[in-house]
């Protein structure tokens, strides 16, 4: 390994590469005949075009403009509180702030919904809190309102602030008025007295002008949340910590000034709607591939952990500890999230050689300083964190790809995800990067395996199936039978079943499917089905007014196999009566004679004859046997 660990930077770069701004040829171009001749250099120049359009892909900025307004929330409205929230008013001189006495009880005695002001000129507002929203320069705070007509008021405009809200929000009630996993920037929950020390310290620096980088991207056409007002996949709105994803008719919207980049929402999205984009997959995986060819043929395990930003030279700090503590055989790679990197990306990275993955999801605290008690204190085991919604769908994504690995006959697990690393024991090869995988690399069924160099285009579903195609081919055995998972594996691999006894053919679940996983037989009564497409979110089985339909998790090995459609269920069609044009399966003209035969207005033979012609004939015999055609308001 070289002296500086290499990280993954926002736009997926190396610290070795060249910057953005160097000069280089057209992108997607070679103008060298003699590199079209000789495989290894077109594979080089590949290489060196696929890093040149990704630090030229540019990455959104999202802006936040705060003139300092800060709204301090007490505790409630006792003589105490208010005085505790005005010498936090008091400590922070740099900004113009107001103070809100939340109300309690269901009705307000006469006089206590009310402004007053210090003899500093602080206003301080005694009302009703009802919510909280927003992010750092625009914070809406809602209250109940002073008329009894009206239901309620934004207290940024009674206090007359030039956005209607307020710029940061330092609450000091117990329990917080933002309930998400993480804050939104600006909003401080300041509970306890660090906490609160931590905000008076934060806080007047947050005046100005701020950027961020939009972290993902979003293709509403390939989501898959909804159709037609039917509930489908709703994996990005469990996992999401800062609550900024929301429903959205047919899809979902994002707000980005909520969004912190966990990446959580692109790991659990089964379509790939939902992408990081900090860096994307394809310069990610481009990039990690690069950097496990630069260390060298000896390199086979991947430690993964978050980048630490919080103070100067820490990463390198760390960097420095796991260079020094790792085996030669493991590279350590600081990403700007761990979430953020799924399936698709590991499965990539054990296709360029890599045998064992970990997953760090916190910066590792190395060399720790304790203080004179904890130093004496008798050494005490630390308890894993219960982990939040998005670690716990990052370790079944994680079992997901060991149990699918494992089937091709690669040992395990090839994926670990570890919370944190509090000690440099912890980092040994024995404790946390299985020591078998790095004793017997050389016999290790992927041990002479070409490192795969293929192209991703920031296809999920591509390519993870590619990797795992590459996989098999290394694995000198037959493809395995297709892997049968739980209904709780959180799959985005899988089969529809029908029970073709009571499907009817009517098409709903066709046109719900958004990955085009079902479709009709065109000229014929059939309902076809290709299990490369589907995304196991359900929208078909919600769709169908039979329920005729279910899903089977699982994943198929043969790629022909999945990428071809299948007949699921087919009828004999049936022919109108008048110009023998099928224009309808049988079952389907039986079940609706039997349906409506007994309502009024199919009374006649001949109205429910019609039942059994075509659209056309149908409106002619209506027409011929009555110029009035038929009474549909008896």
């Amino acid at each position: 390994m070289s002296d500086d660990t290499p990280t993954v930077d926002p736009q997926g770069k190396t610290n070795n590469q060249s910057s953005a701004t160097e000069k280089s040829a057209t992108v997607g171009f070679v103008g060298d005949a003699s590199v079209l001749s000789d495989p290894a250099l077109l594979l080089k120049a590949r290489k060196q075009v696929a890093a040149t359009a990704a630090r030229q892909a540019s990455t959104s900025l999202i802006e936040y403009h705060s003139a300092g307004q800060c709204l301090v929330i007490a505790k409630d409205a006792s003589a105490e509180s208010v005085e505790q929230a005005l010498t936090c008013v008091e400590a922070l001189v740099d900004n113009k702030c107001f103070v809100l006495c939340p109300l309690t009880g269901t009705s307000d005695s006469e006089g206590s919904v009310r402004r007053e002001l210090t003899e500093s000129g602080v206003a301080v507002y005694y009302r009703h809190l009802l919510d909280v929203s927003g992010h750092l320069g625009l914070f809406e705070v809602t209250v109940s309102a002073r008329s009894s007509t009206m239901e309620s008021e934004q207290l940024g405009v009674i206090a007359l602030t030039e956005s209607g809200g307020f710029d940061v929000i330092l609450d000091l009630a117990a329990d917080p008025s933002i309930t998400a996993q993480l804050a939104p920037f600006g909003y401080f929950h300041a509970s306890d007295d660090a906490a609160l020390k931590l905000a008076l310290e934060q806080i007047p620096g947050l005046t100005g002008e701020f950027q961020k980088p939009k972290y993902f991207d979003y293709n509403k056409e390939i989501c898959a949340h909804s159709r037609s007002q039917l509930e489908g996949c709703h994996n990005c709105l469990d996992v999401c910590a800062t609550g900024a994803i929301k429903s959205a008719g047919d899809g979902v919207e994002v707000d980005p000034f909520l969004c912190q980049g966990c990446g959580h929402c692109s790991t659990v999205c089964p379509s790939g709607a939902m992408v990081y984009a900090y860096p994307n997959p394809a310069a990610a995986i481009e990039s990690s591939r690069e950097l496990i060819h630069q260390s060298g043929s000896g390199v086979c395990g991947l430690l993964l952990y978050p980048a630490a930003d919080d103070e100067p030279g820490e990463a390198d700090a760390i960097a420095t500890q796991l260079e020094r503590v790792l085996p030669a055989e493991v590279l350590a790679v600081a990403v700007e999230e761990s979430g953020a990197f799924g399936i698709d990306y590991w499965a990539s990275m054990l296709a360029a050689g890599i045998h064992k993955i970990v997953v760090l999801l916190e910066t590792p605290l190395l060399n720790k300083e304790l203080s004179a008690d904890e130093a004496a204190a008798p050494a005490q085991k630390s308890i894993e964190p219960e982990p939040g919604a998005g670690d716990a769908a990052l370790i079944r994504q994680a079992t997901l790809l060991n149990r699918i690995v494992a089937e091709i006959g690669v040992p395990g697990p090839v994926i670990e995800v570890v919370h944190t690393i509090s000690d440099e024991s912890e980092l040994t090869a024995e404790a946390v990067l299985w020591k078998e995988t790095l004793t017997h690399a050389a016999t290790h069924p992927l041990g002479s395996m070409s490192p795969a160099s293929f192209v991703t285009h920031n296809q999920k579903r591509v390519t993870f199936r590619t990797a795992i195609d590459h996989l098999l081919s290394a694995v000198e055995t037959d493809t395995p039978e297709r892997l049968e998972l739980s209904a709780d594996s959180a799959s985005p691999f899988g089969q529809v079943a029908v029970e073709q006894s009571a499907c009817t053919l009517c098409m709903a679940c066709v046109s719900t499917c958004p990955a085009g996983a079902l479709l009709d037989g065109q000229s014929v009564p059939q309902l076809r089905f290709i299990e490369a497409n589907c995304l196991q979110c359900g929208l078909c089985v919600n769709a169908c007014p039979e329920d005729a339909l279910s899903l089977q998790p699982g994943f198929e090995f043969d790629t022909m196999r999945a990428r071809q459609a299948e007949v699921l269920n087919e009828e004999e069609p049936f022919n109108c009566i008048s110009c023998h044009t099928p224009f309808a399966t049988r079952k389907m003209i039986t079940t609706m004679t039997d349906k409506l035969s007994e309502h009024w207005m199919f009374e006649k033979p001949a109205a429910l004859r019609r039942l059994k012609m075509c659209e056309d004939c149908r409106v002619k015999d209506m027409f011929a046997e009555n110029g009035e055609g038929i009474d549909v308001h008896r």
